[in-house]
């Protein structure tokens, strides 16, 4: 234990068990908050039986001690909704107004650790298969990419780009549509605004390593569609 009173934060698992050392992590707190009832009730429900190794017949059994509450997950609604004028940021406006495409889709997370197909959110195969559909096709679609390794350096900015260039040099093609990065923070205001923006008319995803994501409920408070 940390300090006197210790309480454990985490988004949980996406699974139906998780693992042993994550229920002594949590027995190790006074309280455990989560961010979904399904993450409480697989915490609340795995069980494991531990076994003396220098004496099978004696054996425990490993559950969770500690408190366990949901601490919601949600989205503004004051902030995330539709706009009848969007983009009052006229430098992310004029960027996006500048593109030659009308129609974008959009994908916003991080490109975590992991070559093409392994990282969390699947970024490079996303985009990968975003590159081979519509390879050599007049009018294609734009994609933007709202995406860092997790920072806002210019070495993370270089990196995402490089990783961008890697995976477009593997397309053996005449005609490749375009992919444009945004890097850096932008405010609540600022991600509603390029939600709303009216070429980007779908969000796509094609995370596998985690949950449903926020920035998927942010978007379809838009009404426009969500592709994942």
């Amino acid at each position: 234990a940390v300090g006197r009173y210790n309480i454990g934060l985490t988004a949980g698992i996406e699974t139906t068990q998780c693992a042993a050392s994550w229920i002594e992590g949590c027995n190790r707190m006074n309280l455990v908050l989560t961010s979904s009832t399904h993450s409480k009730n697989v915490l609340e429900i795995t069980k494991y039986k531990v076994v003396d190794k220098n004496n099978p017949e004696i054996s425990a059994e490993l559950k969770l001690t500690t408190p366990v509450e949901v601490l919601i997950e949600g989205v503004n609604l004051d902030v995330y909704k539709p706009l009848k004028n969007p983009m009052t940021s006229d430098k992310l406006y004029k960027h996006i107004d500048s593109i030659p495409e009308n129609f974008a889709y959009l994908f916003v997370g991080h490109w975590l650790q992991g070559e093409m197909g392994e990282d969390r959110k699947n970024v490079g195969l996303m985009l990968k298969a975003f590159y081979e559909v519509f390879k050599n096709k007049s009018n294609a679609p734009a994609l933007i990419l709202k995406s860092s390794c997790g920072k806002g350096s210019h070495m993370d900015r270089r990196e995402i780009m490089r990783r961008i260039d890697a995976i477009r040099k593997t397309v053996d093609a005449k005609i490749i549509p375009n992919v444009y990065l945004i890097h850096g923070d932008l405010s609540d205001t600022e991600i509603n605004e390029l939600y709303n923006h009216p070429k980007i008319k779908s969000m796509i995803s094609a995370t596998k390593g985690e949950g449903f994501g926020r920035p998927l409920l942010e978007f379809a408070l838009t009404g426009k569609p969500v592709i994942a």
